[in-house]
């Protein structure tokens, strides 16, 4: 079992060591991933934001901010997708849509 220290950890080295993203690469892998620690110092919730299509984690990330006043002991996760958009020239994607195109 993960106890909220361990959670507490890993976050700041998923924030401190993450790679700088420039947008097209496609590793497969999460590269970046944007953190709002606890107001209250003590993780006993995690919140994951998870963005939509073409966009980001940092577009999201900022609802920490907002939000945290009423769970001051959460801790924010918003990372950005593993893959680069590819129907834009710029964001992040889960899964590509392109499947999309053969059914109609």
């Amino acid at each position: 079992a993960v106890t909220s220290g361990n959670v507490h950890k890993e976050a700041h080295m998923t924030e401190n060591t993450g790679k700088e993203n420039t947008g097209k690469e496609n590793t497969g892998k999460i590269e970046k991933t944007y953190i709002r620690n606890p107001k209250s110092g003590n993780v006993r919730h995690i919140v994951f934001l998870l963005h939509g299509l073409g966009a980001d984690g940092q577009d999201l990330i900022g609802l920490a901010d907002e939000w945290m006043d009423h769970l001051d002991d959460a801790l924010f996760i918003s990372p950005d997708a593993p893959f680069p958009c590819d129907l834009a020239p710029y964001g992040r994607q889960w899964f590509s849509m392109n499947i999309l195109k053969n059914m109609t």
